[in-house]
């Protein structure tokens, strides 16, 4: 499932375009970067060999007082908070986990880590058997 399917990607743009216009101001940030590198989709101006300008839009508090307000929007806070949006998406993603996997999403949190630690152990002895990990059998 993609973020567009279930409307949140397009909740999250609003959101974030109705924070930023109503307490931040947006600038602009530049240095020099591949378009190779983790950077490549804010590359400009590239030379033939693929070395340009990063030109990284940042945002910024306009005044003090919606900077202390955006100083309180942490992960932790928004973990702490623990809005619907929020447990939704967690509880997708736990369910696609355990579909990928085979298990059942009713298994207790024993059977759970029961059954990490026995993934755990099998593939730390496939390692020490030196055929190595194969991350696509993931």
């Amino acid at each position: 499932m993609s973020w567009d399917s279930c409307g949140s990607r397009s909740t999250v743009k609003w959101i974030l375009a109705k924070t930023i216009n109503i307490c931040c101001i947006v600038e602009l940030v530049e240095f020099p970067g591949s378009t190779t590198g983790p950077w490549k989709r804010y590359v400009v101006d590239a030379d033939a060999l693929g070395i340009g300008t990063v030109k990284y839009p940042r945002v910024v508090p306009k005044d003090d007082k919606t900077a202390a307000l955006l100083k309180k929007r942490t992960l932790t806070n928004l973990y702490n908070e623990r809005p619907a949006w929020l447990a939704n998406v967690h509880r997708k993603l736990d369910e696609a986990v355990f579909a990928a996997y085979g298990w059942s999403p009713a298994l207790s949190d024993d059977e759970l880590l029961a059954k990490l630690l026995e993934l755990n152990l099998s593939r730390a002895g496939t390692e020490a058997a030196g055929e190595g990990s194969d991350v696509s059998a993931i």
